[in-house]
């Protein structure tokens, strides 16, 4: 039996004849709930069963959130089912629901929660059943009415002509007539045109994509023609491209060198291997100034051609454009339909620039950042912009490497150049600025979440929008949803060593420190010398007491003294058990080697923060006086909460008034930065209750991190509350998957001192030991372990 069925297909559940149910019309689409109908300007849309139930569902419950477990119940009665079924039936429904041009989304997803529907809408009453036979037989009446009368008419016409000519009565008739005909005619027509657009040749294909064969003469050149070759084919949602990192996974099982191109045996090979259906070849040849670019699918069960196609390019500009002809045409043949090729079908440099110069850079530039080179990259980056000055992607992929050596006021300054130049690029590069900006500049986070969200739905096949809105999700805290969009990112792109550090780095937020592992183990083998991957194995041998691991990453570094990013996780890592003078060599050592590079920013900004962990260790003069000697931020909350740290109230609070009037909708400033900044105000100035006002307040990211619930169990332990601060005390050693460095020590500190001050003393003591063990390698001259060792006594 098809689970798929239109209008004219037997109904799921037919509604009685005394029901007139409701019509409900949104974006130009239309659902008719007694006929169980979804249509779109009138033309009848194919869904699932199962899809068709979801739409009702959620428009039946809006603007209210429908959460996954009441959608599964609701969808499957009786039934135990994954949730990745009720996914897969919002991701089809979100694509039946994908021809509005607005750019609004319908079905929303509630990170955490479940999905919305979040189109207007507007509701009318459908006819009954009766009445609907009584409007098409009324319909077939009138028409054999006009019929028998055009008919009686002809027959009986007077040869002399009517007074009114052309409206006489039986002319009339006979016009109107001809206008019914017309408009049905035309009806038809357009109903046939939007089948061709929409229909498909088969199920889906997956294919292994061979390099491009032929050259231009410039190597840079080449190697961008090839990245939009297979830029334009992964776009579609009907052919899978084999990923690279399975290609090469499938020739080392063949005993083949996956560094070498593909020959035609050893492509048929791996196409077999995985399941494909077709090998894609594509060919630039050259004769003279001109070019011919020639494409064929080869079965690889036959060997025979599928389809074939070719393109010429008059001129090496032309190139570009060409090939996202010749691959729309390939995917056409292949069985797409056109509606889904014109859609998802953005050139890869198709409007951003015209100079060749700057599009070879960029390219360069991309490859570098793929590899972690993000200084070599903003180089490029650079070039690309003086050769054209217009050209907004390479302000967008800036901004993105800034943003990587946490450059953030530069990464800001870029986006910001880029959304300037939005309307030059293409709709796909347009939402990616969008989401950017959003992210940078306005500070909108959950704006930029529903971006980035609309995004993935309009664009699956981006790996890059995959990574925006786990950026995102990991900002706001939400580590769960983070870690499945960057699951989905990876899938895309399995041979970015960037994006798989990034998962690990989610899997080990979520509590997943055997499969961060696995992915740090597989961004190393990709890239041995990439230092993020590195940095969180560094944190992950920490986490997991490994001296093991911990003694390869030492060995690693001292091969590589230029990393900045591992360097400064061993200075975390120092600071979190208490080795404070190990800390001050490390952050010389991170701040020398970044200005080296180029990156004096990003060696300012973490110099600051370890320093602001030494303040609150109790290793205050050395703190402050490494805070101090770096440039203060005016636009940078986190040297705001430090100044309130060191108590220093009046200067915080002005800069964060100064911050909020410049960055209205900051989402983190008015939901984490704040209430750290006016907390330590509140602790550091012996006003507790002031403290714990600001951390109480409504809409506070506690999941982000533990600083807040860190600084809300002192604040509670200072107003005299230690069952109050024991609560937040005992969140933070419960979960340590959250945060393993300084904070998460000083949880089991600020827990033992709450029990002690319960006079539950056995817990205490056991907390205490929790502490002093982690401190076990601590500066002995260290004031905090001092402090520790006293109060564990007097217990």
């Amino acid at each position: 039996m098809n689970s798929d069925y239109n209008a004219s297909e037997t109904p799921l559940k037919m509604p009685s004849a005394a029901h007139s149910g409701l019509i409900y019309r949104f974006e130009e689409y239309e659902l008719d709930s007694s006929r169980w109908q979804l249509r779109w300007r009138g033309e009848a849309l194919t869904v699932h069963r199962k899809s068709f139930d979801l739409l009702l569902y959620l428009l039946k419950k809006r603007p209210a959130v429908a959460t996954k477990d009441e959608l599964l119940s609701s969808l499957w009665p009786d039934q135990f089912v994954e949730e990745n079924n009720l996914a897969q039936q919002v991701s089809t429904l979100r694509k039946a629901l994908s021809r509005h041009g607005s750019g609004h989304m319908i079905i929303e997803t509630v990170p955490g929660r479940g999905y919305r529907f979040a189109a207007e809408v507007e509701e009318a009453s459908a006819p009954s059943a009766e009445a609907a036979a009584a409007v098409v037989l009324s319909a077939k009446q009138s028409i054999t009415r006009i019929t028998l009368e055009e008919e009686l008419d002809v027959g009986m016409t007077d040869s002399a002509p009517h007074p009114d000519g052309l409206f006489a009565p039986g002319r009339r008739r006979l016009v109107l007539a001809a206008a019914f005909a017309t408009i049905l005619l035309a009806a038809i027509a357009g109903s046939i045109w939007h089948w061709l657009q929409s229909r498909t040749g088969g199920a889906p294909v997956q294919v292994v994509l061979k390099d491009m064969e032929g050259e231009t003469g410039d190597s840079a050149l080449d190697q961008a023609l090839r990245d939009a070759v297979r830029f334009d084919l992964s776009q579609s949602p009907f052919v899978t491209v084999v990923s690279t990192a399975t290609v090469s996974g499938t020739l080392k099982d063949m005993r083949r060198d996956p560094s070498r191109p593909l020959t035609e045996e050893t492509a048929n090979e791996v196409c077999e291997r995985t399941n494909s259906q077709a090998v894609v070849r594509t060919v630039l040849a050259r004769a003279g100034k001109r070019f011919l670019l020639t494409g064929e699918a080869i079965s690889c069960v036959s060997g025979s051609i599928l389809t074939s196609a070719t393109q010429e390019a008059d001129r090496i500009e032309d190139l570009r454009l060409a090939i996202n002809r010749l691959i729309g045409h390939l995917r056409s043949r292949l069985g797409e339909s056109r509606r889904s090729v014109a859609r998802f079908s953005t050139p890869r440099f198709a409007l951003e620039t015209a100079s060749l110069d700057a599009l070879k850079a960029a390219s360069q530039a991309s490859i570098l950042s793929r590899q972690g080179k993000f200084i070599e990259a903003i180089t490029l980056e650079k070039q690309a912009i003086t050769y054209d000055p217009n050209f907004a992607e390479a302000y967008y992929d800036l901004s993105a490497a800034y943003t990587s050596i946490a450059d953030d006021a530069s990464a800001r300054a870029s986006i910001a150049k880029a959304y300037e130049l939005r309307n030059s690029v293409s709709p796909l590069n347009q939402l990616a600025i969008v989401s950017r900006y959003s992210q940078l500049v306005s500070r909108d986070l959950y704006e930029a979440e529903r971006n980035a969200i609309a995004w993935t739905q309009l664009y699956p096949n981006f790996a890059i929008a995959w990574n925006s809105l786990s950026n995102v999700q990991k900002d706001l805290g939400n580590y769960n949803d983070a870690v499945e969009a960057a699951r989905k990112a990876v899938k895309l792109r399995p041979d970015s060593s960037l994006l798989i550090a990034a998962y690990a780095q989610e899997q080990m937020r979520t509590g997943d420190l055997k499969g961060a592992r696995a992915s740090c183990e597989h961004a190393v083998s990709a890239n041995p010398d990439y230092d993020f991957p590195h940095m969180i194995l560094v944190r992950l041998a920490f986490a997991e007491n490994d001296s093991m691991l911990s003694g390869q990453q030492i060995e690693w570094l001292a091969k590589h003294m230029e990393s900045p990013m591992t360097i400064s996780a061993e200075a975390e890592i120092a600071i979190a058990e208490g080795r404070f003078e190990e800390a001050k060599r490390y952050i010389a050592r991170f701040a020398d080697v970044s200005r080296k590079q180029g990156n004096q920013a990003a060696g300012s900004m973490i110099t600051k923060l370890i320093a602001r962990e030494m303040v609150i260790a109790g290793d205050r003069e050395d703190g402050e006086a490494f805070f101090r000697q770096e440039s203060l931020d005016a636009d940078s909350p986190d040297d705001t909460v430090t100044l309130a740290v060191l108590g220093d109230s009046e200067e915080a609070e002005r800069l964060l008034r100064q911050e909020i009037t410049k960055f209205p909708k900051d989402t983190l400033l008015h939901s984490w930065y704040e209430p750290l900044t006016e907390g330590w105000r509140g602790l550091t100035a012996g006003r507790p209750k002031d403290a714990l006002a600001a951390l109480n307040q409504p809409g506070v990211l506690d999941e982000r991190d533990y600083q807040v619930r860190l600084l809300r169990g002192d604040a509670y332990l200072a107003d005299e509350q230690p069952k109050a601060a024991e609560a937040e005390f005992q969140k933070i050693v419960s979960h340590p998957e959250v945060d393993q460095s300084f904070d998460f020590t000083l949880g089991w500190l600020g827990l033992a001192r709450a029990l002690a001050a319960e006079n539950n003393r056995t817990a205490a003591a056991d907390a205490y030991r929790h502490f002093l063990s982690a401190w076990s390698h601590a500066d002995s001259h260290a004031a905090l372990l001092k402090t520790v060792q006293k109060e564990f006594s007097a217990l």
